[in-house]
């Protein structure tokens, strides 16, 4: 059975489970402005749904009365909404607007990218018609399942409004009217009837660890391999404003607050950026910035929905004594437009990610998600995974936090904190460089991460890696003969970024072959031996110099030569032509076998500056040069 749950950041009053979708709560004024249409009617039922990999729950209400939009009295409006179950899959949104068959409501609606009806700013564009114990007639939203701020970054308080002069301000505001906004009653002097709903199961103290998660099915939730840890990766292409990291480091903070618990064995690495949505039921955990797949509707405004957490299930495990939900992968996802720099965004992060462990809120009850009962779990509004988190938390976990990190996943013990794994990142890239022929170049590469970093140094463009050079730290030295690419791989426990590609290119002043008119015999000379030093890597030219040793003298327009291939890894060859500005030729002057020496005679013109050039066409290997005569 596979279920994938969804938590957003809002702040709201309901009967779901507590997840939450965060939220900078809007003033009503807001709501009105940014609803296309606001509707008094009746859920009549609901159906589900499966589009694009989604599951939604579609909700028909009969319209009573619209106050902004054009609806007439007893039309059938569908709206949609995340989440639902279908056959034996499921998904869970909290903070999602929920309407149930026979209840009266009042609907701010907005327009999706499909062009339809969506509850403008989930369950916050939701009020249900109530009668208070005293007769009062009320409007109220459903807040278990937010997490809100107001726009000064203080948690929101909510209010209960009087239904006549909300509705009345409605109205008006929607015509662009002045309105009075006298409308709020003060909740200490409400009392609403109490409504159905499932029971708790009662625990004797200590707590159990399941109450500190949410229930699903009557199953608790938990990430089955949390020791071999868990790993969230930042999409690519997408970037928070106003971070100049573009959300890396929140991210990162965010990991880090649950792993530095010290008394659990909880790891959340960060595994750096990648070209990958997120999706659900994947096995791959993203932050996803800027909601680039319209996963939740409208757009940053300055408020409303700040984030949500889509989480996957499938299977189950046994932890103690207890059959337990599998967590298979979780996603993070905040709203377009969403800017770093509010003040709400460390602790909407830690929330979240909290979310993605598996924990309930701190103040509401694991199984009905109602008020939390002191008797039988842990409550407190004092956590990050309260339902209002207050944003002077930011990354810093609280008791209850602590607790429940502590009993789902028991086993750490607060010695040295374990360090974050940060993938490396490249803060200065090989450079590419124009020399003349015969210049030894030396490429480097400069990055941060967890240490320790390993270096794998490539021949071509970056990314291609046919062609490795056994070099594995941080700078490559070469001679190249030829116009040649180079490019390195950085990597640690968590990342591998390649590098930009770095091009040494050699400068090709054509040279004018002499005329070689007479054979000149020497005594046989080792000109080279590579066996000292390096040897000449795949697809690598090394330039030789000729002319001035081994009795070979500057005026030399050619040489008689031996040059031989030392039992090399691999097949190939070895092409030696002029070594300073002219083109290699297709032909090969010795081919190879793996594990043979082999050797090949041949006379070669030398360039002016009395070089040759030696490219191999094969594995890495070392190789020999030995002069018996030259023309002249």
């Amino acid at each position: 059975m596979r279920f994938k749950l969804i938590f957003v950041t809002t702040l709201l009053v309901g009967t779901l489970p507590a997840w939450a979708t965060s939220f900078v709560v809007p003033t009503d004024d807001e709501l009105v402005a940014k609803s296309t249409a606001i509707v008094i009617g009746t859920s009549e039922g609901s159906f589900v749904q499966e589009t694009d990999g989604l599951i939604e729950t579609v909700y028909e209400i009969r319209v009573e009365r619209a106050m902004k939009g054009a609806f007439n009295a007893g039309e059938l409006i569908r709206v949609v909404a995340f989440g639902g179950v279908l056959g034996d899959r499921g998904v869970l949104v909290p903070g999602e607007a929920h309407y149930r068959q026979g209840e009266r409501v009042t609907a701010f609606l907005t327009r999706d990218e499909r062009n339809r009806w969506r509850t403008t700013d989930m369950t916050l564009g939701k009020f249900k018609f109530v009668t208070s114990t005293k007769g009062e007639r009320l409007l109220v939203r459903e807040m278990e399942d937010v997490v809100g701020w107001d726009h000064a970054g203080r948690v929101h308080n909510e209010r209960v409004r009087k239904e006549d002069g909300f509705l009345e301000f409605i109205v008006a505001r929607s015509m662009g009217r002045s309105a009075a906004t006298d409308y709020s009653v003060d909740v200490r002097d409400v009392t609403l009837a109490p409504e159905s709903g499932p029971g708790v199961v009662t625990n004797a103290a200590p707590f159990p660890a399941a109450t500190y998660t949410d229930f699903v099915n009557n199953q608790p939730i938990r990430w089955p391999n949390m020791g071999a840890g868990v790993t969230f990766y930042k999409r690519s292409d997408q970037n928070i404003s106003g971070a100049a990291d573009g959300g890396v480091g929140a991210i990162q903070n965010g990991l880090a607050a649950w792993t530095n618990e010290c008394g659990s064995l909880i790891f959340l690495n960060y595994g750096g950026q990648m070209a990958r949505a997120s999706a659900n039921h994947d096995a791959t955990n993203i932050v996803e910035f800027n909601d680039p797949q319209s996963r939740i509707s409208g757009s940053w405004t300055g408020s409303g929905t700040v984030g949500v957490c889509f989480l996957s299930f499938s299977g189950s495990h046994t932890f103690l004594s207890q059959s337990w939900l599998n967590i298979t992968d979780a996603d993070v996802v905040f709203q377009n437009g969403y800017p770093a720099t509010n003040s709400s965004f460390p602790s909407a992060m830690t929330h979240e990610l909290g979310h993605g462990v598996g924990w309930r809120h701190s103040n509401q009850d694991y199984a009905t998600g109602g008020a939390c009962n002191s008797s039988t779990q842990e409550c407190t509004s004092a956590a990050i995974m309260n339902s209002s988190v207050s944003a002077n938390y930011g990354y810093t976990l609280q008791p209850w936090d602590i607790n429940a990190a502590q009993s789902v996943y028991p086993g750490g013990n607060c010695g040295p904190i374990p360090p974050v794994c940060v993938v490396p990142v490249i803060t200065t890239q090989p450079q590419s460089q124009t020399v003349a022929p015969g210049t030894t170049v030396t490429l480097s590469v400069a990055a941060s991460g967890t240490t320790p970093l390993t270096y794998q140094w490539y021949v071509g463009t970056s990314g291609n890696t046919a062609n490795p050079i056994p070099v594995t730290t941080s700078s490559l030295t070469v001679t190249p003969g030829a116009t040649t690419s180079y490019w390195v791989r950085v990597s640690n426990a968590c990342g591998a970024p390649s590098s930009s590609t770095a091009t040494v290119t050699v400068s090709t002043t054509s040279l004018a072959a002499g005329t070689a008119s007479r054979l000149y015999l020497v005594t046989p000379c080792r000109v080279l031996d590579t066996r000292g030093g390096q040897p000449l890597f795949t697809a690598s030219t090394q330039l030789v110099q000729i002319t001035g040793r081994c009795g070979i003298p500057s005026g030399a327009k050619a040489v008689v030569m031996n040059i031989t291939a030392v039992t090399p890894s691999g097949a190939g060859s070895l092409t030696v032509y002029p070594g300073t500005g002219a083109a290699r030729p297709g032909t090969s002057t010795v081919s190879y076998r793996a594990n043979r020496t082999r050797a090949n005679n041949a006379v070669i013109r030398l360039a002016s500056n009395g070089r040759l050039a030696v490219y191999n066409g094969g594995p890495s290997l070392h190789f020999l040069i030995d002069v018996t005569g030259y023309f002249q």
